[in-house]
């Protein structure tokens, strides 16, 4: 292989030790052999966040950002860009904007080659990468682009990236789901959320005899109250079927388990 493809990347003491300390906290020996291996063979930089390493179920993993699959490819002297992102909802027709609402169904990117006489493409349905939360829920059409673009550039220059996954493919790993996430009902926005927590609120509390009080105190809360009351956002989503628990600061409050992944 020429060096035109592979760059290699060699570390001083200094650097190997802010690397150990820094980067690959907690990491073996062995582990941190395996990670600067890595960094060698891909050219990629840990210092600027282009490749990390990452403890998953106990084993520390490699990591990579989207800018750093994008360099590899540019390295290799065979990337030839990539067609525009398109979206597409529930009815399967493809846009080159997403304007909707909700979050889009999938996201497809076709990468180009020297030598192929069309772009590799690879499709990313949302249900299988969302964690429900933080940008998934701000920019969802952006984060399953990223996902869907990963997946193109492994599919068109596998020797060069094989084995190697971005963050935005990996959350819903981190975010303590050891399989991809099956959606079967669209996000729901904050704005959303807030309204149906209201709903079953309401019902729970009907008939009771400081009825009005009560949905006066739940409404001043706003979301990260309502999730600290509930221990979680799919427990607030949950039907209520009993009282809710005391808020925090009144009687009986106990720390609720902190879990703010939405799961359907």
């Amino acid at each position: 292989m020429s060096k035109e493809i592979t760059i290699q990347r060699e570390f001083d003491a200094n650097q190997i030790t802010l690397i150990k300390n820094k980067i690959c906290v907690g990491a073996t020996n062995d582990e941190l052999e395996l990670f600067l291996m890595e960094c060698q063979r891909t050219g990629l930089d840990p210092f600027t966040r282009q490749i990390y390493s990452i403890k998953r179920s106990g084993r520390m993993t490699t990591q990579v950002s989207i800018d750093g699959l994008r360099l590899v490819a540019e390295r290799s002297k065979k990337y030839l860009g990539q067609t525009l992102v398109e979206w597409c909802g529930e009815d399967g027709v493809w846009h080159d904007v997403w304007l909707g609402k909700n979050a889009p169904m999938a996201a497809k990117v076709g990468v180009w080659k020297k030598g192929a006489i069309e772009p590799t493409y690879a499709v990313a349905k949302f249900s299988s990468y969302t964690t429900g939360m933080n940008l998934w829920l701000k920019m969802p059409e952006v984060m399953i682009a990223k996902c869907a673009e990963a997946l193109a550039l492994r599919k068109a220059f596998p020797q060069e990236l094989s084995g190697l996954y971005t963050t935005e493919e990996m959350e819903q790993v981190d975010s303590g789901k050891s399989d991809p996430v099956i959606v079967d009902v669209e996000p729901i926005s904050e704005e959303e959320l807030m309204k149906k927590s209201e709903e079953q609120f309401a019902a729970l509390i009907n008939g009771e005899e400081n009825e009005k009080e009560l949905m006066e105190s739940f409404l001043s809360k706003n979301l990260e109250e309502r999730r600290r009351m509930y221990g979680s956002t799919k427990k607030l989503l949950a039907p209520m079927s009993k009282k809710a628990p005391p808020a925090f600061g009144e009687p009986n409050w106990q720390e609720p388990e902190i879990n703010d992944e939405i799961k359907y």
